[in-house]
């Protein structure tokens, strides 16, 4: 790719080859993606929009003009909407009703209005659907939760500034959902609901979908819908289920194996961080932050062999390996923590 500032991913399927571990003791189990998720919820209306948490401010980041980093699935107020349901059971990349249900934990279900807004020509691989996003509050009337997360573009963006700007303030409608706790992706509630996720331009889920991996398009012949699920864990430095090692704005390099992103030409002092595959790290050169480097889920990690995964070589990557991050590695909290807690990336 270029210059930007969360990861890609990739689902390719090359002969084994070169070793990315140094290390003999083989990664942690593949996290398998579940297929359910809480049951059924009682209907609710959406509480004061004050118990709504705001996203943390982002950090300056002054020398580095890219898309600010996601640490949130999808962004703005929508974090709390953690799963939205159509009635017909419509989900993306089929067309989805104007009139659907999202759940606030701890709340139940609220009326949420999808108006069409056009769509995202950024996307190399067809154009997606964009939309305004009203959710029904109890106390303000109707909102948009995606007000003031604008969509900043990277070097490697090629999208005209009009088509820019019509994805401020909207959303993307991906299929499947985020346990926010676990990070556990599932595509249903219980048997039979099917579920999908709306994402404004500042979330992760988002924000993979513009870098090239929309996980219902295909490359050669190549879902990448393997690609997308590895772009979520990477853009999130997601080294431990669940937990996001990472503030917004920080900036990386991604490269993957089909070619969809290429390896930045920068002069900055990249150094390899990890490799993904669909399930999450495979192994670790040094995190994003080494602050975290001594936290135990980083350690835990097998340690990567760089050279191995270079991009001249991605022909001979193991199979498993789907992407590589690449990081100037001397990010540091306002407070020199390692930023599992996003309020320790605030200013």
């Amino acid at each position: 790719m270029t210059l930007v500032s969360i990861a890609g991913l990739a689902c390719g399927a090359g002969a084994l080859g070169v070793s990315t571990y140094s290390g003999s003791r083989a990664p942690d189990a593949p996290r398998v993606h579940g297929t359910d998720a809480p049951g059924d919820h009682a209907t609710a209306q959406l509480p004061l929009k004050r118990q709504i948490p705001n996203s943390p401010r982002p950090p300056k980041v002054e020398k580095l003009k890219v898309n600010p980093q996601a640490r949130g699935y999808r962004g703005g107020h929508l974090e709390k909407l953690w799963y939205f349901s159509a009635a017909g059971n419509e989900v993306p990349p089929q067309a989805l009703p104007t009139n659907v249900v999202g759940y606030l934990d701890g709340h139940g279900d609220v009326p949420v209005t999808l108006r069409l807004a056009g769509s995202n020509g950024c996307v190399s691989s067809g154009k997606v659907p964009i939309y305004d996003v009203v959710v029904q509050t109890s106390d303000a009337g109707a909102i948009n939760p995606c007000l003031g997360q604008n969509y900043v573009p990277g070097p490697e963006d090629v999208c005209p500034q009009d088509q820019t700007s019509q994805l401020h303030g909207r959303a993307i409608a991906v299929p499947g959902a985020w346990n926010e706790t676990t990070g556990e992706y599932y595509e249903r509630i219980g048997e039979d609901k099917k579920v999908f996720t709306l994402a404004c331009m500042s979330g992760i889920a988002a924000k993979c979908v513009n870098w090239g991996y929309p996980p219902w398009g295909s490359l050669e012949g190549k879902s990448l819908s393997d690609y997308y699920a590895a772009c979520i864990h990477a853009a999130r430095a997601e080294y431990s289920s669940g937990l996001a090692y990472t503030c917004d704005g920080t900036f990386i390099d991604v490269y993957d194996r089909l070619g969809v992103q290429q390896p930045s030409t920068s002069q900055m002092p990249l150094q390899i961080e990890a490799a993904w595959g669909k399930d999450g790290p495979l192994c670790i050169s040094a995190p994003r932050f080494p602050a975290c480097e001594a936290d135990a889920a980083v350690k835990a990690l097998p340690e990567c062999n760089g050279a191995a995964l270079s991009g001249d070589k991605r022909a001979r990557w193991p199979e498993d390996v789907l992407l590589v991050t690449r990081s100037t590695h001397d990010n540091v909290t306002p407070s020199g923590t390692c930023p599992k807690n996003p309020w320790l990336c605030a200013l």
